[in-house]
């Protein structure tokens, strides 16, 4: 009887480099993003359009509709953090480190003035075009991922109670510091920021630790 010959596995494809960037692209569309954001937060969406940001970036219009066809995608996007260096940092395994860190980001990207004044613009717009609305919250959705995993790998870890639920505890952490800041317009300060945290720890904390 032949004696079967073993086949050999097939080897995993090489793996992929991101595509590389044109620096000068990333900075037009890093122009077209921060004034969008001027814009909005100085005459709301009412005012704001391509031709507007436009005249006031210096970037074209054809360009601009190139990167964003949909005005809208470009509406949603100016509010993504500017650069690397206020983006939030990525996990370290340590949740409630990452927990602090979370709640002092959001924090600090609301006490920017202008942020804060584009955010209100949103949230009015939000409630009266119900189509922006739709993809307002699907943006929030994956903006807010980053929160609800903090959770969920608390509950993986023992650091939270496993009955809590990741994407309600996300809601009310951002609930309360965009109120706090956007509506009654104070300032959120480490000493607010660090009440905040020890809220959540009581509430969410597990009693396996």
């Amino acid at each position: 009887m032949a004696k079967a010959r073993s086949v050999a596995p097939p080897s995993p494809p090489p793996a992929r480099r991101p595509p590389r960037v044109d620096p000068r692209v990333a900075q037009t569309k890093r122009l077209v993003k921060e004034t969008t954001l001027d814009l909005i937060a100085e005459v709301g969406f009412e005012g704001t359009n391509i031709e507007l940001i436009a005249e006031r970036s210096g970037v074209s219009r054809t360009t601009i509709y190139r990167h964003w066809p949909d005005p809208a995608a470009l509406y949603l996007e100016a509010f993504d953090p500017p650069s690397d260096d206020v983006a939030l940092p990525p996990p370290t395994g340590r949740t409630l480190d990452d927990l602090r860190t979370y709640l002092q980001h959001v924090a600090d990207r609301l006490n920017d003035d202008r942020y804060a004044a584009a955010l209100a613009a949103q949230i009015d717009k939000s409630q009266r075009d119900s189509a922006y609305r739709a993809a307002h919250f699907r943006y929030a959705a994956e903006r807010n991922a980053s929160g609800v995993q903090l959770f969920r790998d608390g509950i993986a870890d023992g650091t939270f109670a496993r009955t809590i639920d990741p994407e309600h505890e996300t809601e009310l952490v951002l609930s309360y510091l965009v109120y706090a800041r956007v509506v009654r317009h104070r300032h959120l300060d480490h000493a607010e920021v660090d009440r905040l945290y020890h809220e959540v720890r009581a509430r969410c904390g597990s009693t396996r630790r």
